[in-house]
């Protein structure tokens, strides 16, 4: 048993004393590592205008909104929307691997067919690009058209997707959600007080064996600004975790494809005064996918199955051109109108898909299917303050 003895008391008082005054002498220090200057700078929150058409906190919107800025679409470098959107919750892009017939199935056609929010898809999800609805999808038969290899990653400046019905805002087309995408304007680049700017992006990916190549320039003179974009891309069929490459129904592999698309956009755009600016857009984009059907091949091919197809070759070619005329009034100490957009545009998309199949000793079939689109609209947005009330219509 120890006993505790009076020098021992005495010590332990003492240490008792020199741990409190160190820890008094300590106090500054902590106070001096948690003061203001040495927290870290705080987040701003991100901007949307698809929830509710104007520029709301995505805090402050009842919708669920993710935002995809210059910054993540760069960090991000996808190929396609799918790409760009793999991951997402309650988010979903339908594209299969190509295994059609010349007048039977569709499968995989379609390319990146359209995205699924909540379970619903295809038309029920609106896709907008500078406000302009992208085309419709359409099948039959062996046709499909989709609806998200009618643009160029390349071009965008920003992404917003918006989960849950968005008709009362857009219309019919947004029963289950919104895609909005911006495309890059002059002002985009022309950053810091900039002249002229630019970009030459390049990418490889072994997905499918593509290679990308763009490049952008921005200028300014006076009151005029202007932006020039190109982008080409050549790739091939993307690949599959199948490992039956026989060239009949048995492949399990993807069909061999070769892909190539080119984009341009145009922009120029004048600075009237101070509250008033008029741009004029020009958008061209052109994609096209020749592939050999090897899975449509028979497995066998005798006399007794005339109809046994023994090849099938299908070229897809997608066009996409728009024009557009924008003008954009701002001014916030205004009476009654302090915000005014308008837009008037037309939109042509054409996809052909020709497919001739070979069969053994019947007679050969040719198919030839197209989807034509054309949109020409007027859109015209106002925002009124009232009192703390803020009005916006259109």
């Amino acid at each position: 048993m120890l006993r505790k003895t009076p020098v021992a008391l005495a010590l332990a008082a003492l240490s008792l004393t020199l741990s409190t005054s160190c820890a008094h002498a300590q106090t500054p220090q902590v106070a001096a590592s948690t003061s203001p200057a040495a927290e870290p700078p705080a987040r701003l929150a991100e901007i949307t205008v698809s929830s509710t058409r104007t520029e709301r906190s995505t805090d402050a919107v009842p919708n669920t909104v993710t935002v995809y800025g210059k910054k993540k679409l760069a960090q991000r470098d996808a190929r396609d929307l799918k790409d760009l959107l793999e991951g997402e919750v309650d988010i979903a892009v339908r594209a299969v691997a190509p295994r059609f017939t010349a007048a039977g199935a569709s499968t995989g056609r379609g390319g990146n067919e359209g995205i699924n929010i909540r379970g619903l898809e295809g038309n029920q999800v609106l896709l907008m690009v500078d406000g302009i609805r992208l085309p419709q999808s359409f099948s039959f038969g062996a046709f499909s058209s989709g609806r998200l290899d009618y643009l160029e990653m390349d071009t965008l400046a920003s992404a917003e997707v918006l989960r849950g019905p968005a008709s009362a805002q857009f219309g019919s087309e947004g029963l289950a959600g919104a895609v909005s995408l911006r495309t890059l304007s002059p002002e985009d680049l022309l950053v810091e007080g900039k002249t002229k700017a630019g970009f030459v992006r390049s990418n490889l990916s072994s997905v499918d064996n593509s290679q990308r190549l763009a490049g952008a320039l921005a200028a300014r003179s006076g009151q005029w600004d202007g932006l020039l974009l190109l982008s080409a891309r050549r790739g091939h069929e993307t690949k599959t975790l199948g490992e039956d490459g026989s060239n009949n129904s048995n492949r399990s592999k993807a069909n061999p494809a070769d892909v190539s698309s080119e984009t341009l956009l145009a922009k120029t755009g004048v600075q009237l005064s101070e509250s008033h600016r008029v741009q004029v857009a020009l958008e061209g984009h052109r994609r096209e996918v020749d592939t050999d059907v090897l899975s449509a091949r028979a497995v066998t091919v005798s006399d007794k199955t005339p109809n046994a197809v023994v090849g099938l070759q299908a070229q897809d070619t997608l066009k996409r051109d728009r024009l557009s005329l924008e003008h954009r009034y701002e001014d916030l100490n205004a009476n009654w109108l302090q915000s005014l957009r308008t837009q008037i545009y037309v939109q042509n998309s054409d996809t052909r898909q020709y497919a001739t199949e070979d069969r053994y000793t019947s007679p050969d079939r040719i198919r030839d299917g197209r989807y034509e689109e054309t949109l020409i609209g007027l859109s015209s947005q106002a925002q009124t303050q009232l009192s703390k009330q803020r009005l916006s219509y259109g």
